[in-house]
């Protein structure tokens, strides 16, 4: 049940194009094209993905307690990201007074124009080869949201923790709210709700990649 439930986990043309980050020099040029051009990448889509809304992953009325609260100033931009040529900028979320609405990734996007005047290059990740930004129109994705205010819980981790019912777990078991209320906590000094990307981010607690998601999968059940 428990590989079940870990295969089940969506997996858009979006999400392989993060995960294929390590394996870039292995994939044949022709099969990093396919990708760029089968990936969907309206930045909306840290909200969520196939008509899904992971501010709105909430927990059942038992467990209610423990889910995060959407916080609607939260800005936060993903940790990591794909490496080949056009791939898409980090995830992120913010306050819709700083972004009232978001457009796409444009995968095909010259940046490195070091001849121009001025001369522009690629700067919105390390690493980056093409792509930009498109913000001219607001681009919607399948739920109709154009804008990325409270859309930080996107999944991260070895099994993509994803939503505010799963972090709200993960901060209640083993991050700073059991620090708070008294009960035993691994990770007193990470409130996963405020940051959810300390599972990749964290720089004490690599193994946060891994055993961040496990609780919360044996939770599940």
């Amino acid at each position: 049940m428990l590989v079940m439930k870990i295969v089940g986990i969506s997996s858009t043309a979006f999400t392989l194009s993060q995960m294929v980050r390590s394996y870039e020099d292995v994939f044949p040029t022709r099969v990093r094209l396919m990708l760029t051009l089968l990936c969907v990448s309206n930045i909306t889509l840290a909200c969520g993905q196939l008509g899904q809304s992971y501010q709105d992953y909430k927990c059942s009325a038992e467990e209610a307690h423990m889910e995060c609260p959407v916080k609607t100033e939260m800005e936060i931009k993903a940790t990591t990201n794909a490496k080949w040529y056009g791939a898409p900028a980090p995830l992120y979320c913010a306050p819709k007074s700083k972004h009232p609405f978001t457009g796409y990734w444009s995968h095909s996007a010259e940046c490195n124009k070091p001849w121009d005047s001025p001369p522009s290059y690629c700067e919105e990740y390390e690493g980056q080869k093409a792509g930009a930004f498109v913000n001219t129109s607001p681009a919607p994705n399948s739920n109709g949201r154009i804008d990325v205010e409270g859309c930080c819980f996107w999944g991260r981790g070895v099994i993509q923790t994803t939503g505010v019912c799963n972090f709200g777990k993960l901060n209640y078991y083993l991050g700073a709210r059991a620090a708070e209320e008294g009960r035993s906590s691994r990770y007193p000094e990470i409130n996963f709700c405020e940051q959810p990307d300390a599972i990749c981010a964290s720089e004490d607690h690599k193994e946060l990649k891994w055993i961040g998601t496990f609780p919360v999968a044996i939770l599940c059940f």
